[in-house]
């Protein structure tokens, strides 16, 4: 019973009051009930607790004011900016040989693949502005302006890639499984030194990127040279226009998709042996993706029409495929293949062209690539570490007696994106 009322002796009169109370029952000179009064009394003396200060009411977001701090140097409010950046830094141990010829040097070299910083602007009516450069190859990889009018369709205005070759303008450099892109597509789409073909990657242009359902589309219309920078500069083998198209269709399965595609670009005066002779050159891709469950594969087909190409002055159809399978044994760990061919239909190839880093091994009209590697993604795909070798051989001298050239090697890779 003593416990009842000291609760409420602690809630009238304090530890001091309590204390005093609980004395006084236990000498005889009150009653417990006497002591109980008194508590009641005390409570019912209590001034009622004063009320909670009511929060001062938020004010109102002053939308107007908040666009107004961070408009863009045209006066427009800016949405959106956000920044990204990656870095690939490589390992290459290449050996050569070739018949009849003294061996170049073996290849033994650490160096930086990519080192990419990137700015995104979103803008007022669905503007966006973009610009990313390599301070590795010290080149722009995009500057357009882009203007996104419906919800699958983009228009973009600037330096940008082309839609040719599935490698380059489906697969982010960030994302190859196989650390470089196969031969068939460095072979058709890098810079024109006489045997590669110069046909599709960095160009100036206007550019439309857009779906309908299950059909993906990207048409362009560029300047007909490719270009490392933002700028170009007109002359009489490159004021022509080139029109490219790409047309795919994307399936989806229970546990995957698939692609199937045709790609197209037509470059005036930019065939030949050397630029600058009035021939022109077509390129047409045929590309084909396929994943399901862990299981995924990546290949093409590509064929090439160059006026006055061949090394003998006449035309070059050159024309070459890749087959990329590759598995995902875990969420972290994914082996993967390649097998690439190239035959250059006597304009001539060389092992250089193929293997980034390799040595020439002079030119020659044929040229295999196989790749075997594994990758271990230890931050999904934003940290991560490739490995595998590498093997080309080219064969048959595009002039004079046949031979053959053979590399083979390690390279590694390891990267970061955010």
């Amino acid at each position: 019973m003593l416990s009842l009322w000291l609760g409420g002796a602690l809630t009238g009169y304090g530890q001091d009051g309590a204390a005093i109370l609980k004395l006084l029952v236990e000498k005889g000179l009150i009653t417990e009930a006497e002591a109980q009064a008194l508590v009641q009394e005390a409570k019912q003396a209590e001034p009622a607790p004063a009320p909670a200060a009511a929060a001062p009411a938020s004010k109102p977001v002053d939308k107007t004011r908040v666009k107004s701090i961070t408009p863009t140097a045209k006066g427009w409010p800016l949405e959106k900016l956000s920044f990204s950046g990656r870095l690939q830094a490589q390992f290459a141990h290449i050996t050569t040989d070739i018949d009849g010829a003294e061996d170049p040097a073996t290849v033994n070299h650490f160096f930086m693949r990519r080192v990419y910083f990137g700015a995104k602007a979103q803008l007022a009516e669905n503007f966006t502005g973009a610009v990313t450069f390599d301070f590795a190859s010290q080149n722009f990889d995009s500057a357009y302006l882009g203007w996104k009018f419906d919800s699958d369709n983009e228009l973009r205005v600037g330096l940008t890639k082309v839609p040719i070759a599935i490698e380059e303008h489906m697969v982010s450099s960030g994302s190859l499984k196989a650390i470089e892109r196969s031969a068939v597509t460095r072979y058709f789409v890098e810079p024109n030194n006489g045997r590669r073909l110069g046909g599709g990657v960095y160009r100036n242009g206007i550019f439309l990127n857009g779906s309908n359902g299950n059909l993906l589309y990207r048409f362009a219309l560029t300047n007909p040279e490719r270009v490392d920078s933002a700028t170009s500069a007109g002359s009489s083998w490159n004021n022509g226009l080139a029109p490219w198209g790409f047309v795919g269709y994307k399936g989806e399965l229970s546990d995957g998709d698939f692609l199937a595609g045709l790609s197209v670009g037509f470059m005036p005066d930019q065939g030949g042996q050397n630029l600058g002779t009035g021939s022109d050159l077509t390129v047409v891709g045929v590309p084909f993706s396929f994943s399901y469950g862990s299981f995924s594969l990546l290949s093409e087909f590509m064929w090439a029409n160059n006026e006055n190409g061949a090394v003998d002055g006449s035309d070059a159809r050159p024309w070459g495929y890749f087959i990329q399978p590759s598995y995902k044994f875990s969420e972290a760990f994914e082996g993967v293949v390649r097998f690439s061919y190239v035959d250059s239909d006597g304009r001539g190839i060389s092992l250089s062209d193929a293997i980034r880093s390799g040595p020439s091994g002079g030119t020659m009209n044929r040229l295999y690539e196989g790749y075997l590697g594994a990758n271990w993604y230890i931050v999904g795909n934003n940290i991560k570490l490739q490995a595998g070798l590498v093997y080309g051989k080219s064969k048959d001298k595009v002039t004079g007696e046949p031979a053959e050239a053979e590399s083979f090697g390690f390279r590694s890779m390891v990267q970061l994106q955010y």
